[in-house]
């Protein structure tokens, strides 16, 4: 699996960490309800540029773990570390002042972080058969 998928992970974790300590600082999350979502966005692409670096390491030197393995368990670890972080928020009674409630929001971000994660599989797939030369 290709080095600049780990670069592009580094860079965007990066830039969120950059993002969120604006958002502290600055109360952005207090003052712009949606920031939230952005940053939720950009973790699942760190995230999911990370994991599929990671499982396409694995399927690299394991030969019958398939694409469709690496796809899965991409999302899957996005997903488990977007609900962890929404439990962490809530253990440590993190504000949430959006206008959709508790319960949507953290629906909203957990979906938003899986999307991050289809981006980068599906820019991943369009390279992949753009190389193939199947377009």
């Amino acid at each position: 699996m290709s080095r600049r998928l780990l670069i592009l992970s580094l860079l965007l974790s990066i830039l969120l960490w950059l993002m969120n300590e604006a958002a502290y600082r600055y109360s952005l999350f207090g003052i712009w309800w949606w920031f939230d979502s952005p940053v939720h966005f950009l973790g699942g692409l760190a995230l999911g540029a990370f994991f599929f670096w990671f499982f396409g390491r694995v399927r690299d030197h394991m030969p019958s773990f398939s694409l469709t393995a690496v796809i899965g368990y991409t999302f899957a670890m996005v997903l488990i570390v977007g609900i962890a972080w929404e439990i962490f928020e809530y253990a440590f009674h993190i504000p949430n002042n959006t206008p959709l409630g508790y319960s949507l929001d953290t629906l909203k971000d957990i979906i938003l972080d899986v999307c991050g994660a289809a981006v980068v599989v599906w820019l991943y797939m369009c390279q992949r058969v753009k190389i193939l030369g199947t377009v």
